[in-house]
């Protein structure tokens, strides 16, 4: 075969000699590739311009839906059912902005270097807003909706807890995608974005921030609320009847102790026991931590009237479910609830007056008036016997239980006074459950010790202020406590400094002072000179020095956090102050936060 026979194809791909043909291909590929060039920046440009009319698009969209936002989350919470419309208008708007930034040409012009990175970012803000309207707003309005202080309000003794079952999954979802979205936007490289844009996704964040605050205390509210009231099988839960006048660090001695069953909703009381029929024990009902033994002793764990010496709810808790275990009886306490006189008081603001028989057979009334005054203070006049004070913080908490389940109150009114009372730390919850317990963590209601918390996308330094009786009077009703922080400077490290200021006034007269029983004055000065450890707690990762000599004290640590204790000695109509230099940890750079033990008034 000679080589005319050939197919040209093969011959092609031969070895290549130097000759015209080479030449001319020679020729052709610059041709080729200028061609290339010119198509591709034809590609860019064309590409260029279009996302640049559609980011501008994109931006108008998206401010029609942060105009349109506030008001959603105004009508949500005041009037759901009129939020639809304002949801369908930031849905549509927010849908709007993520077509806008949608198509093969921003494709395109992700490829290119410091474009790109403007690009994806602002693809990556119109999907978490688009997520937000669609899968965030909508559910929760009909959650709220669904989900009424009236639905849920007792009838004969239980609670429906029906609404909450049947949002559960929605809001749950909702939170979720708040969570992803946060997460999305956070992850947007901040280095090469324009200035309009940085902004708007610093705002964002903040935003969104803003938004799982209030969306995660939703899903921990519908996910352990009918779990701890029996919707998912029966529990029992113990209820501590705090009284401030003997003054503890979480509040006051707990007078009586109150075993509850919940069955799907329905409470019933099984047991109620005094403080005066627990303990003492040989040894600490739990091991106690060097750091508890140094600052509050054995009587932590052998008495019931002093676990909440420790100004750790939690640990509170699990002391409490050890001795109830003890004395109290054979039961499986899932939860331990604590409350005080002031938190009865305002309960019956919502709820009406409650009547019982005291154990000499005499009438109580209770009212919004004479709650607090009257366990606080007119009981030890008209007992002088432990047992019967104890019988009548018993009495007076389960009539104001069966008062709030007898569904006569307002339900939203009684909604906000639970609201108040847990937002003054005058309602506490600690759940044997680690998983319910962080969802208690999420809500705000544990009393857990804490040296920080975050808050938005900022770190707030937090300072605890604790109070507890060196006696067994009950002078710490006359004894008022107001804690202050001064001027907070920045440090160079980035931690941040701070003085505070501790003053505790007497309300007590030297008249009333001598005609207060003995049993009232117990241990105490004569005089009605109230005594009582001051623990002042310092932010996590901080140090907390003490400016004031007149009460000297020594500083320690607890649970990793540097405290300062010292005794103060009050007498009647009269005030003493303690200050203190707080330097916070690096990084903490929110509003501090101060932490105080509830008093027998409302601050």
């Amino acid at each position: 075969m000679s080589a005319d026979d050939l197919p040209a194809e093969v011959l092609n791909n031969g070895p290549r000699q130097p000759g015209v043909g080479m030449a001319v291909r020679k020729r052709r590929w610059p041709w080729i590739a200028l061609t290339a060039v010119v198509l591709t920046v034809a590609a860019v440009g064309i590409s260029g311009f279009l996302v640049y009319q559609d980011a501008m698009r994109a931006r108008d969209s998206l401010q029609v839906a942060a105009d349109a936002l506030p008001q959603v989350a105004t009508q949500i919470r005041s009037d759901p059912q009129r939020a639809d419309a304002t949801i369908a208008r930031v849905q549509m708007a927010a849908h709007s902005a993520l077509e806008a930034t949608t198509g093969p040409h921003w494709t395109v012009a992700g490829w290119l270097p410091w474009v790109g990175d403007n690009t994806r970012a602002l693809q990556t803000v119109t999907t978490a807003v688009d997520r937000i309207a669609s899968g965030v707003l909508p559910e929760l309005a009909a959650s709220v909706q669904s989900v009424t202080p009236e639905r849920l309000a007792p009838q004969d003794g239980k609670l429906n807890l029906a609404p909450l079952v049947e949002v559960r999954e929605r809001v749950v979802d909702a939170d979720q995608i708040v969570g992803q979205a946060i997460t999305d936007v956070s992850g947007i490289p901040s280095a090469n974005l324009i200035d309009q844009l940085a902004d708007a996704v610093a705002r964002l964040q903040q935003e969104l921030t803003d938004a799982r605050a209030l969306t995660s205390t939703a899903s921990a509210a519908v996910q352990l609320l009918p779990a701890m009231l029996g919707a998912d099988g029966p529990r029992d839960w113990l209820l501590l009847a705090q009284n401030n006048a003997e003054s503890r660090a979480t509040g006051g001695i707990p007078g009586a102790a109150i075993l509850l069953h919940a069955d799907n909703g329905r409470l019933s009381i099984v047991k109620q026991l005094g403080a005066g029929d627990f303990g003492p024990y040989p040894e600490p009902i739990l091991p106690l931590t060097a750091d508890e033994s140094r600052l509050f002793g054995a009587a932590l764990g052998h008495y019931l009237q002093d676990v909440n010496l420790t100004p750790d709810f939690p640990r509170s808790g699990q002391l409490v479910r050890a001795i109830w275990a003890a004395d109290g009886g054979a039961s499986d306490v899932a939860n331990v609830v604590s409350i005080d006189p002031v938190a009865l008081q305002t309960i019956l603001r919502a709820t009406g007056p409650v009547q019982f028989t005291d154990p000499r057979g005499h009438a109580i009334t209770l009212d919004a008036d004479n709650t607090a005054s009257f366990l606080m203070s007119e009981v030890y006049r008209r007992f002088d016997s432990p047992d019967a004070q104890d019988a009548v913080f018993a009495l007076a908490a389960q009539a104001v239980l069966q008062q709030v389940m007898s569904g006569e109150a307002d339900a939203g009114e009684l909604l906000g006074a639970v609201t108040e009372i847990a937002g003054n730390g005058r309602l506490l919850v600690w759940s044997a459950d680690a998983s319910e317990q962080q969802q208690l963590e999420t809500i705000g209601v544990t009393g857990a010790l804490r040296g920080s918390i975050q808050a938005g996308e900022g770190t707030r330094p937090v300072v605890g202020v604790f109070l507890n009786l060196t006696t067994a009077s009950k002078l710490g009703y006359y004894l008022d406590l107001k804690a202050t922080i001064g001027e907070v400077k920045a440090r160079p490290d980035g931690s941040r400094e701070f003085d505070v200021t501790v003053r505790l006034k007497s309300r007590l007269t030297p008249a009333e002072a001598r005609r207060l029983p003995s049993h009232v004055i117990e241990n105490a000065p004569r005089d009605g000179t109230n005594r009582v450890n001051v623990l002042v707690y310092a932010p996590t990762d901080g140090t907390i020095t003490q400016l004031s000599t007149a009460s000297p004290g020594f500083v320690t640590t607890h649970d990793g956090l540097q405290v300062s204790a010292q005794t103060v000695t009050v007498p009647p109509e009269s005030a003493a102050e303690v200050r203190f230099h707080i330097v916070t940890g690096p990084g903490q750079d929110a509003e501090p936060y101060l932490r105080q033990t509830p008093g027998a008034r409302n601050a």
